[in-house]
């Protein structure tokens, strides 16, 4: 039967005191699997994949963790929106950027069945929202909606009615920042954006 002198020998994670939760565990595992079965060497491997396992998810946990803490003062975002059938099932697309194009978030959504002009606001919206979240006092809009951005100009009025409510809730919430800029950008340039709207979509679909 194996005493503390063996369970020492399985600790190869360094001093007890300093051992994580996580290093605990594989430890413990490792013992009691080497008190039955008496065959440390297929454990040790087993261990150490688990410890990888378990290491990882306490990174992306703590990236999350870290990111929904995080405060960016310029932002870049592009948004897209699409609609198969117009009126049909329609998604949104949002890619946002740190100021040095680094990436930081992007959302694909479902959105249910609508037009592609109500796909296009509701994909602005979304991203105004990121960029809030962020705290962001600056921020670069890019979408290939030509419709979408001269209406936030005010160079074409919102003659639609569905799209008069989404209008002034982009205009109302612009205004949280301190500057910001809408562009029309080409459609290869937003490329991103419209593969996650359309991902949105397919998440439902393809259901």
């Amino acid at each position: 039967m194996l005493g503390i002198n063996e369970l020492g020998e399985i600790n190869e994670f360094g001093p007890w005191e300093k051992a994580t939760r996580t290093e605990l565990k594989v430890i413990l595992a490792a013992f009691f699997y080497r008190l039955e079965k008496g065959n440390w060497e297929t454990e040790k491997v087993r261990a150490e994949q688990v410890l990888f396992s378990e290491k990882q998810e306490e990174k992306k946990s703590l990236t999350d963790k870290e990111l929904s803490f995080k405060t960016l003062d310029s932002l870049l975002v592009y948004t897209d929106g699409a609609s198969r059938g117009n009126p049909g099932d329609a998604g949104i697309g949002v890619v946002v950027y740190d100021e040095k194009g680094n990436l930081i978030q992007e959302v694909g959504k479902y959105l249910g069945k609508t037009t592609n002009n109500v796909a296009e606001y509701s994909a602005l919206i979304e991203g105004i929202k990121i960029a809030k979240d962020f705290k962001a006092k600056k921020v670069k809009f890019f979408l290939d909606s030509e419709l979408v951005v001269k209406q936030i100009k005010g160079i074409y009025k919102v003659k639609n009615k569905n799209l008069l409510s989404l209008y002034n809730q982009v205009i109302d919430q612009l205004k949280q920042f301190e500057q910001f800029t809408i562009e029309h950008v080409p459609r290869e340039q937003n490329k991103k954006a419209d593969q996650l709207a359309n991902a949105g979509i397919d998440s439902f679909v393809k259901k």
